[in-house]
């Protein structure tokens, strides 16, 4: 029985990691979305990721007004709570988020949300990548630390 057991323990796992200065967290979900407060237009920002085999993929960006940064291609549906949302589709291999209070940035996942901004120290930059992490390594993890804190 150990024996069939123990491959399972080095099945890699491809996981979200995130972190910050010594700080390494992981996420074991497909998808999750970041918000923050567009420092110009003062209105709330929410762009969703999905995790890929290859990477990362922006898939839709939602805001309430156009300005500096808002994509110019793509196709965009007004919601019926204001936003427009705008459909995006772009691969990336990761995202590098400078998080501050002023602009409030956080993650949210099916499993909560994460006020980065109260994580950091202000302007530090929150790394986002896919992770392959052995089997063991995420139980580990997941004894040791819990899991991002969440609100």
């Amino acid at each position: 029985m150990l024996t069939l057991m123990l491959p399972l323990l080095f099945f890699p796992l491809q996981l979200i990691q995130v972190s910050w200065q010594d700080q390494t967290h992981y996420l074991n979900e497909d998808s999750f979305s970041i918000q923050w407060i567009h420092s110009v237009e003062k209105e709330e920002w929410i762009e969703a990721y999905h995790k890929t085999d290859s990477g990362l993929t922006l898939e839709k960006t939602r805001f309430k007004t156009y300005g500096a940064g808002v994509p110019v291609t793509g196709p965009t549906t007004l919601t019926e709570d204001g936003y427009i949302e705008m459909q995006v589709q772009r691969e990336m291999e990761e995202i590098r988020l400078v998080v501050s209070p002023l602009v409030q940035s956080t993650l949210t996942t099916t499993s909560g949300r994460t006020n980065l901004y109260e994580l950091t120290d202000p302007y530090e930059e929150v790394l986002i990548q896919p992770a392959h992490l052995p089997a063991y390594a995420y139980v580990k993890y997941l004894i040791e630390k819990g899991g991002i804190p969440h609100e």
